[in-house]
């Protein structure tokens, strides 16, 4: 054993001071748990954010949609809920997901590199996969409408975007009492967003002017 060795060795068998250090033994957890909850709690807000953009583009989706086919209003909207909140979703739970490919995510890549415009990446591809596939399996979406009767078609558009949000620190997730899914613990984020449905009543769907969003 040499000379180092022998310092350290005798160090931890050195107990003198000790009881100073119970101190800190017993608050740094604590204080830990705190710090990591105000970052938690700083994703969460991103993520309640992210949904109330999702659910506007949603509405407008459906909107959009609705005077060219109805039928497929609602799959429309929850395509474009997933877009929106795929760039704020959890790259980190994306990876422990099964390895299966979502619908439209080389399309997402593809977007991702085209904004990037011949500059260096400052993620991988892999990691961009993973947020968009999280994003597909964790978003929901209802639509329905609210009569009203103070506008002049009398309906609005109202989504519902439902968001699994993922715990980055899974302590928190056990304290909280969360359910776990897909082996990750994650808390229900949701927002709403009613907007006037401005698709003609006519048989038409024309607006009256030369314009026919069919073509």
């Amino acid at each position: 054993m040499n000379r180092l060795s022998a310092r350290i060795f005798e160090f931890h068998r050195d107990e003198s001071g000790a009881a100073y250090t119970l101190g800190y033994v017993m608050t740094i957890p604590l204080y830990l748990i705190m710090v990591l909850t105000f970052i938690e709690f700083a994703f969460m807000f991103v993520s309640k954010l992210g949904t109330q953009y999702a659910s506007f583009g949603a509405v407008r989706t459906s909107i959009v949609w609705h005077s060219i086919d109805p039928a497929i209003a609602e799959e429309k909207s929850l395509q474009s809920a997933k877009q929106c909140m795929a760039p704020l979703a959890s790259g980190l739970a994306g990876f422990r997901l099964p390895n299966k490919r979502a619908e439209n995510e080389d399309r997402f890549l593809d977007a991702y590199r085209n904004m990037l415009g011949g500059t260096k990446q400052s993620v991988s591809d892999n990691y961009v996969r993973a947020k968009f596939r999280y994003a597909d399996s964790a978003v929901r979406v209802s639509l329905s409408t609210e009569q009203t009767g103070d506008e002049i078609w009398h309906e609005d558009i109202v989504a519902t975007v439902e968001y699994d949000y993922p715990f980055l620190f899974p302590v928190l997730g056990r304290i909280l009492m969360e359910s776990k899914k897909n082996g990750i613990y994650s808390r229900v984020i949701s927002s709403r967003c009613r907007l006037q449905n401005e698709v003609p009543k006519n048989e038409q769907k024309l607006l009256g002017i030369e314009y026919d969003p069919k073509r």
